[in-house]
C-alpha cells in the first residue's frame, strides 16, 4: 500500500527492498529467540534473506508471503497473540493462500513440539484473530475461488493424480538444491521446478556442521525441517503421497516447501556459528566441515560440466556462479583454519563472504535500472489519448505480453491472474490458443468474438498483413497499433 503512494520504478524498488528487510529482521528475531548472539543471527537473516527462491520472488505474493514463516515461529515460541496474529494476518493478506497453508502447517508441528497448552491455546486465539481481521480480504477470494479454471483443475485431475517422481528425478532435485549453479540449467528428462532450496555453499556448510555438532531440540527440528523441505520440493514419492492425502494439501503444490528448506538451513548456519563461537576448540571440526563441502561441489561440478543429463546452456543468471560457489566455501575454510582473532572479526568476515557470494550467485537475477527505463511512453499509444469510450486492446502472438498494459491504463482482453472465471475459460477456443500457466495467445484478429469482447486496438509487429476489418492507424519502429472497425460497444447490465 505505501509503494502507491510512489512513482511506479521506485514503487518496485520499495517493495522488493522492505520484504527483504521484513525477511532479515524475521530471521534474525527468531535467531535471537533461540539462543543465537547478534553476530550469529546476522548470519541467519543474510542466508534467509539472500536464499535464491527468495530473491527470486521477491516481488511475487509467493515470495512475499513466505517473509512471515519466521515471524510465526518466533510469535509460535513465545505464546505471543500479538506477534501471532499480526504474523498470521499479514500472511493472509500477502495474497498466496497456498503459502499461507504450507506456513500454518509449519507452524502447527512447531507449537505441537513446544509441548505447552498455553502455546496451543494462544496459537489458535491468534489464528481466529487474524481470520477475523483479514476477512474482508478472504471471503470473496473463498466465494470466487470454487467457480475458476484453477480450482477445477487443482481439485479434480490434479488431485487425482498420484503424486512422486523418478528416482532420477529425486535425485535431480537434491543436486539443484545443494549445487545453485544448477538452478538455472535444462535437465535432459526435463525442467525442474524454478524454487529451490540453494542457500550458497558457505552457509549449507555452517548448516551442515550444526547437524553434525550441535545437540539441541531446536537443531534437531530444523535439520528434520530441512530434509523435510527438500525431500518434499522433489517429490520423493512416499512423502509426496502422504501430502497428497490431507485435505487441502491434494490441491497444492507442495514442492514450494523448499522455502522451509532454504529457512532452515538459514537457522542451521546461524547454530553453526553459536556453536563455534561457544566452543572455540571445535574450529577444527568447521573447517572439516567446509573442507568436505568445497570438495564436495568441486568434485560435483566437474562430473555434472562432464555428464549428459545436464543441457550445458548458459546461465540465466549469476555469471560468476561456480567461481563463487567453490571459492567462497574454499576462502571461508581458510578463513576459519587460519584465523586466530576475535571471534566479532571472524563472524564478520564469515557474514562479508556470504554477502559477496550471494550476490555473485543469485545478484544477476533482477537487475537495476534507471528509472526513465521503466514503462516509458509508447508514442503510438498516443493515438488513444482522446478516445473516451471503453475499450479492450489485445496483442498478435506475444505481443505486447500481458500484465504490462496495466501500466498504461489499458484493458487486455487476454488477461494475466492467477484465478481465471471457469465460464470465461469455455469462450477461449473460439478467439484465442490457451497457454498453460501464463496468457491467451490470439493468432487470429478475424475471429468474431474477439469483437464481441470489444476489442478495437491491436498491437502487431511491423510488416504483418493487415487482416480484414482492421485499419492501421499508428506505426513504431517494431510495432503498429490497428484497429477494428467491427468492435461492439461495451455492454453494461444494471443489478
Amino acid at each position: 500500500v505505501l509503494a502507491l503512494l510512489l512513482p511506479l520504478p521506485l514503487g518496485l524498488t520499495f517493495c522488493a527492498a522492505i520484504a527483504h528487510f521484513l525477511a532479515a529482521l524475521g530471521a534474525f528475531l527468531f535467531a535471537r529467540e533461540i539462543g543465537c548472539r547478534e553476530s550469529s543471527s546476522l548470519v541467519t537473516a543474510a542466508g534467509w534473506t539472500c536464499a535464491t527462491s527468495m530473491v527470486l520472488f521477491i516481488l511475487w505474493p509467493l515470495g512475499v508471503a513466505w517473509t512471515w514463516l519466521p515471524f510465526v515461529l518466533l510469535g509460535i515460541r513465545r505464546a505471543s497473540v500479538p506477534i501471532l496474529t499480526c504474523a498470521f494476518t499479514l500472511l493472509l493478506v500477502s495474497g498466496h493462500p497456498e503459502t499461507a497453508l504450507h506456513i500454518v502447517f509449519l507452524g502447527a508441528v512447531y507449537a505441537l513440539l513446544q509441548r505447552s497448552r498455553r502455546v496451543l491455546l494462544n496459537s489458535i486465539a491468534a489464528g481466529l484473530l487474524a481470520l477475523g481481521l483479514s476477512a474482508i480480504f478472504i471471503l470473496p477470494i473463498l466465494e470466487a475461488a470454487p467457480q475458476t479454471m484453477e480450482h477445477v483443475t487443482r481439485t479434480g485431475a490434479f488431485a487425482a493424480t498420484p503424486r512422486g517422481a523418478s528416482t532420477q528425478q529425486v535425485a535431480a532435485s537434491v543436486m539443484t538444491d545443494l549445487f545453485p549453479y544448477l538452478h538455472a540449467r535444462q535437465w535432459e528428462f526435463g525442467r525442474l521446478p524454478i524454487d529451490t532450496a540453494s542457500v550458497g555453499s558457505i552457509v549449507l556448510a555452517l548448516a551442515l556442521f550444526a547437524v553434525w555438532r550441535v545437540r539441541s531440540a531446536e537443531g534437531g527440528f530444523f535439520a528434520g525441517l530441512a530434509l523435510f523441505g527438500l525431500l518434499a520440493h522433489a517429490e520423493w514419492k512416499p512423502l509426496a503421497r502422504a501430502l497428497q492425502a490431507l485435505p487441502l494439501f491434494d490441491a497444492a503444490l507442495n514442492e514450494r516447501f523448499s522455502f522451509a528448506a532454504a529457512f532452515a538451513l538459514a537457522v542451521l548456519a546461524g547454530l553453526g556459528v553459536e556453536a563455534l563461537l561457544q566452543r572455540g576448540e571445535r574450529k577444527g571440526d568447521v573447517v572439516i566441515a567446509f573442507g568436505a563441502v568445497c570438495a564436495l561441489i568441486a568434485v560435483g561440478n566437474f562430473w555434472i560440466l562432464r555428464s549428459t543429463f545436464v543441457a550445458h546452456g548458459p546461465l540465466e543468471w549469476g555469471r560468476y556462479i561456480v567461481a563463487a560457489e567453490i571459492g567462497g566455501v574454499a576462502i571461508a575454510a581458510l578463513l576459519l583454519a587460519t584465523m586466530h582473532r576475535s571471534p566479532r572479526v571472524l563472524v564478520a568476515s564469515l557474514l562479508g563472504l556470504i554477502l559477496v557470494q550471494r550476490a555473485l550467485s543469485a545478484g544477476g537475477i533482477y537487475h537495476s535500472f534507471e528509472q526513465r527505463v521503466a514503462y516509458p511512453p509508447i508514442p503510438i499509444f498516443a493515438a488513444l489519448e482522446n478516445v473516451r469510450e471503453p475499450f479492450r486492446i489485445t496483442g498478435h502472438g506475444i505481443a505486447f505480453i500481458p500484465g504490462t498494459s496495466a501500466l498504461y491504463e489499458l484493458e487486455d482482453v487476454r488477461g494475466y491472474q492467477a484465478m481465471t472465471f471457469l465460464r470465461y475459460r469455455d469462450t477461449y477456443p473460439i478467439w484465442c490458443i490457451h497457454q498453460p500457466v501464463w496468457f491467451n495467445r490470439v493468432d487470429d484478429l478475424t475471429w468474431p468474438f474477439l469483437s464481441f469482447l470489444n476489442v478495437r486496438y491491436a498491437l502487431v509487429d511491423i510488416g504483418q498483413p493487415v487482416p480484414a476489418g482492421w485499419a492501421r492507424i499508428a506505426s513504431g519502429p517494431t510495432a503498429e497499433l490497428l484497429e477494428n472497425s467491427a468492435a461492439l460497444p461495451r455492454a453494461f447490465v444494471p443489478d
